[in-house]
């Protein structure tokens, strides 16, 4: 069901695609993947690792799941107003067209609608799969109605954007009504519980934020180092267009871990030979995959560019060929980076964060004024990298020993 689910959203994704890229100008497509970097930082802001602590508490402490739920509805509404708030300040200082500045702040909407929907948590820690995919489904199939019915009636970036708004409702409306007989989504304000899971969420806070920084902030810099906002918007829309077979390629070890993790956090607690089998199995699983996506992609890459986005686009062929490295490492790099965090050592994962992001950054600085997006590509292939052996070494260091395993 769950390969099911990601098979529907990769074509959904392909349409969109294909759809906008055809129907928009460059620049506005440009214009559309630099919405997504904007509120990709909100969304890290807005998460802090919550949800992912959240999830290894109520798995590991059911009887907390009213309490600890209702409070984090709660904490992540004031969150969200809080990032509305901040957004507002930040459309105004983006040098962007007054049209892509409405979009942007209506795209924040996402942030509260996000918050009520919090008790998904509840179906990732009882692995009820079924629903989960339920819920994900809706959310894409709703926005992907409402965004087509839009593109036909002629309408642009706005409707766009609020399609996708829409189809967050209707998921968030569905997951309430699957767990409204566990816990009703009534925001509670303890200020101590609060802290208790802030305090734990802390590093996985961290490391949300340097992740958004990671990800996103060599778009950022390509357009703000750029000669003029329409060049850099180009600029955008074909790093990004790059983006998008990487990133329909990382559903796969996404998916798998979305299985894998609740495991890893019930045997961290009963039965470390286990999660250590486990964590080897996914590992040479998710690597015996990854190679062989690079192969493809590097010889497909001419023909998905031109059958999918048009010839206009050819330009992104190399920044896809040195992205889909970084996809593959991240395949290797999600296992080691999950099971830290079922051992309670996440603060390692904030730590390892750190030089990559700097690494990046750098990289960034120094290579995009003479390479441009290729430069961008590479510095981020070397971030992934850099983290890939990070989480492995740490984990061959920090891993509980078992009997089979000497000291």
């Amino acid at each position: 069901m769950q390969v099911a689910s990601q098979g529907i959203a990769i074509v959904i994704s392909v349409i969109t695609v294909a759809v906008l890229a055809r129907r928009l100008e460059v620049e506005a497509f440009g214009g559309y993947n630099f919405l997504f970097t904007f509120i990709f930082f909100f969304l890290s802001f807005n998460d802090l690792g919550i949800p992912t602590t959240l999830l290894r508490e109520i798995t590991q402490t059911p009887a907390r799941t009213e309490e600890l739920v209702q409070n984090m509805i709660g904490l992540r509404l004031v969150m969200a107003i809080v990032s509305i708030g901040v957004g507002w300040a930040v459309v105004t200082w983006l040098d962007l067209p007054p049209g892509y500045r409405l979009a942007q702040l209506v795209f924040l909407l996402i942030l509260p609608i996000q918050a009520i929907g919090t008790p998904y948590v509840i179906l990732h820690s009882r692995i009820q799969i079924g629903r989960v995919v339920a819920a994900e489904l809706t959310t894409r199939l709703v926005g992907f109605a409402v965004m087509m019915a839009a593109i036909a009636n002629g309408q642009g970036l706005l409707w766009v954007v609020a399609a996708l708004v829409i189809g967050e409702v209707a998921g968030a409306a569905l997951v309430l009504s699957m767990t409204w007989r566990v816990v009703r989504p009534a925001p509670r304000f303890d200020l101590p519980v609060w802290r208790e899971v802030v305090r734990m969420s802390l590093p996985l806070s961290g490391t949300s934020l340097l992740v958004a920084i990671l990800n996103r902030v060599d778009m950022v810099l390509l357009q703000k180092m750029s000669p003029s906002a329409d060049v850099g918007l180009t600029r955008v829309a074909h790093y990004g267009s790059a983006y998008r077979v990487p990133n329909l390629a990382e559903r796969v070890p996404q998916m798998a871990m979305s299985t894998i993790f609740p495991m890893m956090i019930s045997l961290a607690a009963t039965d470390i030979a286990a999660l250590r089998r486990l964590y080897r199995k996914s590992s040479l699983q998710l690597a015996a995959v990854a190679l062989p996506m690079v192969a493809v992609v590097t010889v497909a890459a001419p023909y998905i560019v031109r059958v999918w986005m048009g010839p206009e686009y050819a330009p992104v062929v190399p920044l896809m060929r040195v992205l889909i490295w970084a996809s593959a490492l991240l395949y290797v790099a999600l296992p080691p980076a999950n099971l830290l965090i079922a051992l309670r050592r996440q603060r390692i994962n904030f730590w390892m964060m750190i030089p990559a992001t700097l690494l990046n950054i750098a990289l960034n600085l120094l290579l995009i004024p003479s390479f441009g997006a290729l430069g961008a590509a590479w510095a981020t292939v070397a971030a992934y990298g850099f983290l890939a052996i990070g989480y492995f070494t740490a984990v061959s260091i920090v891993m509980p020993k078992t009997q089979d395993q000497p000291a």
